[in-house]
């Protein structure tokens, strides 16, 4: 839906772009023809004046006026989006329920995900299960495929829990910095997260670029990720990152 929506709207900036070029030349063409099929006189003056006129006028007619609208029109749609969100009911506080044994850490119970609001099938439907110190669990797949977090059902925590974005946030600093996070550098601790988070490759390719790598020249997209995740894991030090 997104894609076709976008598709549309390219559609439409091509074609008021081509209006742009194509408009005061039609507009000029028939207003001498309707001229001369009256039967007045026509003067290189008359053509000289006329001419400007229409290619002001054509010129914020249609591309000016087109932007307008495109403009106005993602204006309202932001406008509508914020008043949805600051219109929508409370989320209640939630109060996670621990496990009663403790040597869980995770226990989910019947939870049931849908790729959409408007899907009918769910993508995951009735799942129970159970993660111990030690074990490690993930939902994979495919881009697109219903990776979406659980809805209905039972989720406990009897850990720390970490988040990481799916968009890499970072500062346009040096990797060390990003990690730390204001936080006091202590280089055993620092160097196990980053043997954790895979993150040895990287800064054995470039020399010393704990200190002095500039993320905005250097790094891709994936490490980016990286660079958070060791964020997390070295200022958060969670039981369950997620």
């Amino acid at each position: 839906k997104e894609i076709s929506k976008i598709l549309k709207s390219f559609y439409l900036r091509d074609m008021n772009l081509a209006s742009f070029f194509a408009v005061s030349k039609i507009m000029i063409f028939v207003t001498f023809i309707t001229n001369e099929l009256l039967d007045n006189l026509i003067t290189a003056s008359q053509v000289f004046v006329v001419v400007t006129l229409i290619e002001s006028v054509c010129f914020s007619s249609t591309l000016y006026f087109s932007m307008a609208v495109e403009k106005l029109s993602e204006a309202v749609i932001s406008i509508q989006r914020i008043k949805h969100f600051l219109l929508l009911n409370k989320i209640p506080e939630l109060h996670p329920q621990r496990p009663l044994d403790g040597e869980r850490i995770v226990g989910v119970q019947d939870f049931t995900a849908f790729w959409d609001e408007e899907s009918e099938t769910p993508t995951l439907q009735g799942l129970s299960f159970t993660v111990r110190p030690g074990e490690l669990l993930a939902v994979v797949g495919p881009v697109s495929a219903g990776k979406p977090p659980p809805e209905p059902g039972e989720v406990c925590v009897n850990r720390r829990i970490e988040y990481v974005s799916q968009q890499p946030w970072v500062f346009p600093v040096t990797v060390r910095s990003n990690i730390l996070f204001g936080k006091k550098y202590e280089k055993e601790r620092y160097e196990e997260v980053i043997r954790v988070c895979a993150l040895e490759e990287v800064t054995l390719r470039f020399v010393e670029s704990s200190f002095y790598l500039n993320l905005e020249n250097s790094f891709f997209n994936g490490q980016f990720t990286e660079v958070c995740k060791n964020r997390e894991h070295r200022v958060m030090n969670p039981h369950v990152p997620t």
